[in-house]
């Protein structure tokens, strides 16, 4: 998924690089997203497709599945004068200003991919050569883990990304044990004990891309154990 796709660029190259992959290019900016729609009709295929909504709400009904959100947002803090002329005289400030840090869309991003992304998945985010310590922080106290930096042909820090070893999925597992070991008095032996253990791991673990599935299938569990006792 390509959040804040604006021409759709991104978007169209990730087809290209990927072949077996469906992409979703989300803006929601109308001046914009006439143009992704253009240039995604012209240059893509039916394996893209465009969706007008603001991207830190975009597609709920993806939620867990997704294996790589891209984004370029908006970084650019309030007060800053962009250094390259194309830009600081040709794009639209919708495309470039991210609030008085720089990071208001960022932070959007953070908790979209959350939410969108299965475990195992990927978040890639461009950024300003400047901010990769801030936004690596922020990231990191939303949950993030296999931070990584990435430099462009000039050598600047340009790009992050981020793996979805996230606290979520995590938390969901532990609570799953919690239940079975507050439980496991009630069990008949440890072997029964070891084996439910080993199945609400791994409906955890596949479960985990979707929040209900997993707090409904550790219930089934902790009730499985109650009765068995």
């Amino acid at each position: 998924m390509d959040l804040g796709s604006g021409s759709g660029a991104i978007a169209l190259a990730r087809a290209v690089e990927v072949p077996h992959a469906r992409v979703v290019a989300v803006e929601n900016s109308p001046a914009a997203f006439v143009w992704t729609n253009r240039n995604v009709r012209r240059w893509g295929d039916d394996r893209v497709r465009t969706v007008f909504a603001d991207l830190a709400d975009a597609l709920p009904e993806l939620d867990g599945t997704v294996d790589v959100v891209a984004s370029n947002p908006p970084y650019i803090p309030r007060n800053a004068v962009p250094r390259d002329p194309e830009v600081r005289l040709f794009d639209p400030a919708h495309a470039l200003y991210g609030g008085e840090d720089g990071l208001d869309a960022v932070r959007a991003v953070s908790t979209t991919a959350c939410r969108l992304l299965h475990p195992g998945g990927t978040l890639v985010l461009e950024h300003g050569e400047l901010q990769a310590a801030d936004i690596a922080a922020l990231l990191r106290s939303d949950g993030w883990t296999a931070i990584a930096h990435h430099r462009d042909l000039l050598g600047r820090d340009r790009a992050t990304s981020l793996g979805i070893a996230h606290r979520r999925a995590v938390m969901l597992v532990l609570a799953t044990v919690a239940v079975l070991v507050s439980v496991s008095t009630a069990l008949v032996g440890p072997v029964t004990f070891f084996g439910l253990l080993v199945a609400s791991l791994a409906v955890s673990l596949v479960g985990a891309r979707s929040h209900r599935l997993t707090m409904t299938a550790a219930s089934l569990i902790a009730i499985i154990c109650l009765v068995g006792g």
